[in-house]
């Protein structure tokens, strides 16, 4: 559980520093805004790859791999990603 308020980070600190440290670790030392954080999911799909070469995922970054691909002999992969989603 991330802090809710300066407050309650510098409480903890100062009662609980075990539970402050593994929060910290785990969550970053800024309080959390209500609404959460930006996370990311697995699923979907990132912008197309050319060997090690990526490119946005967007039609224009598409055919600019897809002419990248033909000129080096290379294939054209589209890479593995994330969905972005908040965290509550």
């Amino acid at each position: 559980m991330p802090f809710k308020s300066e407050k309650q980070r510098r409480y903890l600190w100062a009662n609980e520093p075990k539970v402050a440290k593994e929060w910290t670790k785990e969550y970053g030392s800024k309080p959390m805004k209500k609404g959460g954080a930006i996370k990311k999911n697995m699923g979907g799909t990132t912008g197309p790859k050319v060997g090690a070469k990526k490119f946005p995922n967007t039609s224009g970054g598409f055919h600019q791999a897809q002419k990248t691909a033909k000129s080096t002999g290379q294939s054209l992969t589209m890479g593995k990603g994330g969905k972005v989603k908040k965290r509550r």
